[in-house]
């Protein structure tokens, strides 16, 4: 990709980061980089500035938790590993932190709404209701 994309790309995706808060920014630089550089591996870059695909740890959680029913997979988690959903209040709270620990625990990047109201009720005895018709 010559420099001139490349620029354009950065300055697009450094753009988009601008509208979000700034604590998100650099989540949000990578991701829109991600998006418009066509990538599926993660980037970050290197002393040079140069941007790469960042290296897999070997650490990193297996794809096929993500890939199997996120319900069953939550359900099955130790609670231990899910002590802030516990501390937060409310269900917009415990649906946020329950993202949190899914993303951190399981690498499950987004969870839906009824998904979120199933793994709360079941596993975490919180019951959510939903409002209106």
């Amino acid at each position: 990709m010559d420099d001139t994309k490349l620029r354009e790309a950065f300055k697009w995706a450094s753009e988009i980061a601008a509208v979000v808060p700034e604590s998100m920014h650099d989540a949000a630089f990578n991701r829109a980089l991600d998006a418009i550089m066509g990538s599926t591996e993660p980037r970050a870059s290197d002393e040079s500035g140069s941007v790469r695909a960042a290296p897999r740890s070997s650490s990193a959680k297996a794809p096929q938790a993500a890939a199997s029913d996120p319900i069953e997979t939550l359900t099955a988690l130790d609670r231990g590993k899910a002590e802030e959903v516990d501390g937060e209040q409310g269900g917009m709270g415990k649906a946020l932190a329950l993202l949190h620990v899914a993303r951190r625990e399981l690498d499950i990047d987004g969870l839906t709404s009824p998904q979120i109201a199933s793994i709360l009720t079941e596993k975490f005895r919180f019951r959510i209701t939903r409002l209106g018709k």
